[in-house]
């Protein structure tokens, strides 16, 4: 980001290296210090994160075609990322997506993207330009819609003032545009949990400060495989759960050949 210029271009060493160290904790000083500039930043952030492709081989639509009619009826994707490859991959796999967001109709595979995404922008029909936001705990709760890469390309160059539904990366994500889209995102994956009868994490690091995640996966019946190589980690939450927890595989790589034979059994 620091290279594509911009605010992140703007960030001295001192708060550069803690960036370095823990997002997190960078994302949660840099609020502090330069409130006025966290918009600047998410929009950044946002604009980075969909340059992003699949490439050969990609694991995400690897597992996607393997999931075949699958995808669409019986399974529910959710990710903490804000970035589009998922979006990319099940399209590359011929599958429409369907985001809990603004009652959306018809058929697709439901994406919950339950800390928001770099593709979710302000659905209110007003064009924001030159204003400026500091100190509040949501700078904009609107409508939120699922923009197009060409739509989020038109967005960005035309308007200033407000950024993507995406929750800050640091303690408590916070969402400053539109959070109650996200919120209804997590609220769905919440219920995806208790419906579910097997559960698959993917690389996400066991941390039960995030307990709008982890508290309600560990008190799902389900039994729920972990794809990690933190393995002892995960062996050291699941003493505390209700129902049967495995460590399926260290690398999305192995998970992508055992998930599908699992979900067949």
């Amino acid at each position: 980001m620091r290279a594509r210029g911009g605010v992140a271009a703007t960030v001295d060493e001192d708060l550069s290296a803690l960036f370095r160290v823990n997002f997190e904790d960078g994302m949660a000083a840099f609020r502090v210090q330069r409130d006025v500039d966290t918009t600047a930043f998410i929009r950044e952030m946002a604009q980075f994160l969909v340059t992003f492709r699949p490439g050969p081989g990609n694991f995400y639509t690897t597992l996607f075609r393997r999931l075949g009619n699958r995808l669409g009826s019986s399974v529910v994707i959710a990710t903490t990322n804000y970035d589009l490859l998922i979006e990319l991959a099940l399209a590359a796999a011929g599958r429409r997506i369907k985001y809990a967001i603004g009652g959306e109709p018809g058929p697709g595979v439901p994406l919950l993207k339950i800390h928001g995404s770099a593709n979710f922008v302000l659905d209110t029909g007003v064009k924001m330009i030159g204003v400026k936001f500091a100190n509040n705990a949501v700078n904009v709760d609107a409508p939120v819609r699922a923009a197009n890469l060409h739509e989020l390309e038109h967005y960005f160059q035309t308007e200033d003032s407000t950024a993507p539904a995406m929750a800050l990366y640091a303690k408590g994500k916070a969402v400053l545009f539109g959070p109650g889209a996200v919120k209804q995102q997590l609220d769905e994956f919440h219920a995806s949990i208790e419906r579910a009868a097997r559960i698959f994490v993917i690389g996400l690091r066991v941390n039960e400060e995030d307990t709008h995640i982890w508290t309600n996966l560990a008190a799902t019946k389900a039994p729920v495989y972990y794809v990690s190589p933190e393995r002892d980690r995960y062996a050291a939450w699941s003493r505390h759960c209700r129902g049967k927890r495995y460590h399926l595989a260290e690398t999305f790589a192995e998970a992508v050949r055992l998930i599908p034979s699992i979900l067949s059994a």
